[in-house]
This record gives structure tokens, sequence and C-alpha cells, in this order.
């Protein structure tokens, strides 16, 4: 007796079918896999790689000399000059209603000028001066593996007075971050001290440092 052969294409086509359809599904999988391997800026997995790739060029600018090393650390300061909050940037922070009111009554109160004043004068220029050498300390140290944390209200031991201060007097409350270089077995101990580098926040599509403004809002006990 023969076989019937009436269902083959339609089985064929079936088979067909299943295999594209499988086909996509894993396509779309790999796609979400890849889509969530990209880091995206304004993730703290970025700042993470960029400070890890910021204390290796610290560190690789000591070895240099010469003109190599003065090109190198012309690098370098430009580097952390991008990690710097600009004078609009950080008043908004302070202050972010201004950006609604008519222009003539812009004028920032008291204290978000002592701030702005505090850190243009003070601490940017101390950063820019002491960060290549304490960075590059840092990893001839052995901490070479960087930890971001958020601080804030619940945080326990993440937080300095500082950080809630400084989380205080911004009215939007920003997610904030410090950061730590660590040894590599340290990084996932909460009791690890390392370096700290304080005041982290995502802004216009960048991260920047608010430096040790906390700890002067501490002094100030949060008042103007």
């Amino acid at each position: 007796m023969r076989r019937s052969r009436s269902r083959s294409p339609s089985l064929a086509l079936a088979l067909l079918l299943i295999s594209a359809l499988a086909l996509t599904l894993l396509s779309g999988c790999q796609a979400n896999r890849d889509q969530r391997d990209v880091v995206q800026p304004y993730e703290p997995r970025a700042l993470k790689a960029s400070l890890k790739a910021l204390a290796t060029q610290a560190h690789t600018l000591q070895a240099l000399k010469g003109e190599a090393r003065l090109h190198a650390q012309e690098e370098l300061t430009n580097t952390l000059k991008r990690l710097l909050l600009t004078r609009d940037e950080l008043i908004s922070l302070f202050e972010p209603q201004r950006s609604s009111l008519p222009s003539v009554h812009q004028r920032p109160s008291p204290r978000t000028l002592a701030l702005l004043k505090r850190y243009q004068e003070t601490l940017t220029p101390a950063f820019l001066s002491e960060a290549p050498d304490v960075l590059a300390t840092a990893i001839q140290g052995g901490l070479s593996e960087v930890v971001i944390r958020r601080v804030g209200p619940g945080r326990g031991e993440d937080n300095t007075p500082g950080d809630l201060k400084l989380l205080e007097a911004m009215p939007q409350r920003p997610p904030l971050y410090h950061a730590r270089l660590l040894k590599p077995q340290e990084a996932t101990l909460s009791s690890a001290r390392g370096l700290r580098l304080n005041g982290f926040v995502f802004i216009g599509g960048r991260w920047a440092t608010l430096l040790k403004l906390g700890v002067e809002l501490e002094s100030w006990g949060g008042q103007e």
C-alpha cells in the first residue's frame, strides 16, 4: 500500500515556521542580553569604569619623564576637569527653582554663592593638584578595584554626615554616590575603607563630583 503524501507540504511548512520562530526567539534573547551588556552613561557602572581608567592613567603618569610626562599630565588634568561641576550646574543642584524664575530674580542665595566660592576657589584647585598623586599612590598600594555605593537615608555606614547634609541641601534629591578604591579581595566587604571619593551625581549627561562640599555644609549645620 502506498503512503499518502498529501500532508507532506503542510508538514514541511509547519516545520519551517517553527524553525523560523525558534530562530527569532533566540535572536531576541541574544539581543536582550547584548542590550543589558551595554553600559549607559547614567549608570553607576559607567562611573566605575571612568574612575578605574582615571586611576590607571594617574599611575601610568608616574613612570613617565620629560615631554611625555608633561603631555600625560595635561591629559590627566583635562580628564579631572571633566569631573567638575560648572557654575550653573552647581547652582541648579541647590536652587533648581531658579530656572523657572524671571532672570531679574535669579540671584543665588548667600549660602549657594558661598558654596560656589568654596568649590571653585578652594576645593577645585586642591582636587586638581592632589588627585594625581593620591590616585597613583592608591593603585601602587593595590587599591585597583572601584566600588560605587549610593548614599542617603537608610544607607547605613555608606553615609557620612556630609552626604546627608548635601542631600538635604538639594531640593530634588538627585541620586548621590561615593566611590571607593579598594583591594580586589575587599570589594565585597562593607567594612573596607580604602580611598573614598565623595559626592558623585549624574548631571548634564555626565558624572561630576561635588568634592567635599558636604563637609562644608556639615560645619555650617545647613544654615544660610
